[in-house]
């Protein structure tokens, strides 16, 4: 599986990427950290972790070092050239509000549900961005 994952993820990440990661990193904690550590190197691009329920041993050693920064809630905001911006409200878990739903170009973009709200963010700008929903 990790084969795979990894595989899957490097041909469609160019190695000067950047990508936010929305928690979960990897199952198995402390005792697995080695065994992710190698497998996030193995990834391309740079790597930012908005932290998920199951990540608790990336603020140690030899995981936190694969991430150029790890934060609990991010908001950023894209700007294109000629076009308007776009707001991204992300975290691991999905939010009933967030700061600017319900305004144009506005996204809150979560992780932890497993395909289980997809019926909930229908009509809304919330997306569920977990690997195993896309």
């Amino acid at each position: 599986m990790n084969e795979v994952l990894i595989e899957n993820w490097n041909s469609y990440v160019p190695k000067d990427a950047f990508v936010i990661i929305v928690g979960d990193v990897a199952m198995g904690g402390k005792s697995k950290a080695g065994e992710v550590k190698d497998i996030l190197y193995s990834l391309n691009g740079s790597k930012g972790l908005v932290k998920g329920n199951h990540d608790n041993y990336v603020l140690d050693e030899p995981v936190r070092g694969c991430f150029e920064w790890v934060v609990d809630y991010l908001e950023c905001k894209v700007v294109r050239h000629n076009q308007k911006s776009i707001r991204f409200v992300i975290s691991h878990y999905p939010f009933l509000t967030w700061n600017g739903a319900g305004k144009p170009n506005v996204y809150h973009l979560h992780g932890h549900s497993h395909s289980s709200i997809n019926h909930l963010n229908k009509g809304t700008t919330r997306l569920d961005v977990g690997i195993d929903n896309n």
